[in-house]
């Protein structure tokens, strides 16, 4: 053999050992609602495939009945009260590193009856679906057993006694009271003194929160039928407008609003902006087509998000986690995103109030209807005013058009704005398209009114977008004038 086939042959080695081994990765892991948002792994890049530890997965499945033996590379147990498991691992197969022996895919598959499984490459999301029961849908089960069981002989004992009561509201209820003490600065003794109250009034749901020290205000009110008019909130008190960013007016305000959109976006330039009010949370989380995409802990009652390339392809919700255990999840409405409602399906929007900061007076009313199940318009009025006191009166009136592949859709959508006031007209145009790859294309046009191209010193404003999700991240490229 000569001095080149030697050279070669040491190369081929030195690839096959160094550059062919599967490298450790951090996936998502589901399987019937347990969930491990970073779960190791093995994946060879070449190849694609996964390797999973035994060890690791048997504490993921927490089962108490399975058992395994590193040494003999023996798994054996039950996993339900149906099915057994007894495997000698072979070594031919299977990856065996410090604290595991990991094993292919579609060995998992084999050994803990897996018939199915889901891999999201662009997000590293596996979604197994076993042929088994796992310990959390037993004791699923058993709980909601023993609810059953508890809820029936509490009613019976209510009928019994003549006090069976329907309705779950209440005319009015003690509440809760929390007085919440908080100091900035402890050397200078620079502290505050708030009482938050809540409650159950007139059938709604009452929260009021007092300022005392260092000065003495109402910092927020709000009384709230939740859904009771089918998916809308009729609300008294402080809540968000639904009004478009160029206009500048303020959207925190006191007043009456009757709306499906508890917690909305709006679009300020080229940026997406979720803002809300979170009374006694300690942490909102936003989730981007059900993955989670960016959480924060609310300074005060308010939460505040700026996603990246928002389009009204996707869709977001947040989850807000409560001090008293409660957990609420909402869907967000993007304002200037033009979302496609099934046909005859309607939507609209009544508010007016005025400003907690400015105390400026602002109303609205905006009506969304669907003539196909691609078509939507879109007509409204609005009376707002600014920090100073321009005052805009204004009539809208939009189509939304989906059109092209299931797949890969193409929205367009085309807004015009009548300003009563100057007798001028502004337009707003939107084109998304859904590419291949998890990519989004989006292009923007806004042609301004005679106010607001005086205030904003331009006539008009257009970007365009191109987007791609790379696992858990996003990037963008794009012109913005």
């Amino acid at each position: 053999m000569t001095r080149l086939q030697k050279t070669i042959l040491i190369f081929c080695i030195l690839k096959a050992s160094l550059f062919s081994a599967p490298e450790e990765a951090f996936i998502e892991l589901e399987m019937k609602g347990q969930k491990n948002e970073f779960y190791r792994v093995l994946i060879d890049d070449e190849t694609e495939e996964i390797y999973i530890g035994v060890a690791e997965f048997i504490d993921f499945t927490k089962i108490d009945g399975l058992r395994f033996d590193r040494k003999r590379r023996r798994i054996k147990g039950v996993l339900d009260a149906e099915k057994e498991v007894d495997i000698r691992i072979p070594q031919s197969s299977s990856i065996e590193l410090d604290d595991d022996i990991f094993i292919k895919l579609k060995d998992l598959q084999q050994y803990f009856y897996i018939p199915n499984y889901q891999w999201d490459d662009e997000r590293y999301i596996l979604t197994l679906f076993p042929d088994f029961k796992t310990p959390r849908e037993y004791s699923l089960e058993l709980n909601n057993q023993r609810t059953r069981l508890a809820v029936a002989k509490k009613e019976e004992a209510l009928e019994e006694g003549g006090e069976y009561i329907f309705n779950k509201k209440q005319l009015l209820s003690p509440g809760m009271v929390k007085f919440i003490y908080s100091n900035t600065d402890i050397e200078k003794n620079d502290y505050s003194f708030d009482i938050d109250y809540g409650t159950e009034l007139l059938y709604g749901e009452f929260e009021v929160t007092q300022k005392i020290y260092p000065k003495s205000e109402l910092d927020y009110i709000r009384l709230r039928y939740k859904e009771v008019f089918g998916e809308y909130y009729l609300t008294f008190g402080d809540f968000y407008l639904e009004s478009d960013s160029i206009f500048d007016a303020e959207r925190n305000l006191r007043g009456v609003s009757f709306s499906k959109n508890e917690y909305y976006g709006i679009r300020v330039d080229n940026r997406t902006v979720i803002e809300g009010e979170a009374q006694n949370a300690s942490l909102v989380e936003l989730y981007r087509n059900g993955s989670l995409d960016d959480f924060e802990i609310p300074t005060g009652n308010r939460f505040r998000f700026i996603p990246l390339n928002m389009s009204s392809l996707d869709s977001y919700t947040i989850k807000i986690y409560y001090r008293d255990g409660r957990v609420e999840v909402k869907d967000i409405y993007v304002l200037g995103n033009q979302n496609i409602l099934n046909k005859g399906e309607n939507d609209f929007v009544i508010q007016g109030g005025r400003g907690n900061d400015e105390k400026k007076n602002q109303y609205l009313a905006k009506y969304k209807y669907g003539l196909t199940e691609n078509l939507t318009t879109t007509i409204g009025t609005s009376f707002l005013e600014n920090r100073d006191s321009i005052k805009y009166e204004v009539l809208e009136g939009g189509l939304a058009y989906r059109f092209g592949l299931e797949k890969y859709p193409t929205l367009i959508s085309g807004t015009l704005l009548e300003e009563l006031n100057s007798e001028s007209q502004g337009f707003k145009g939107v084109l998304e398209q859904k590419l291949p790859w998890d990519s989004n294309l989006i292009v923007r046009y806004e042609d301004y009114n005679k106010e607001i191209s005086d205030r904003l010193r331009k006539d008009y404003s257009y970007n365009i977008d191109l987007s791609k999700s790379f696992r858990r991240f996003t990037s963008s490229i794009g012109y913005f004038n």
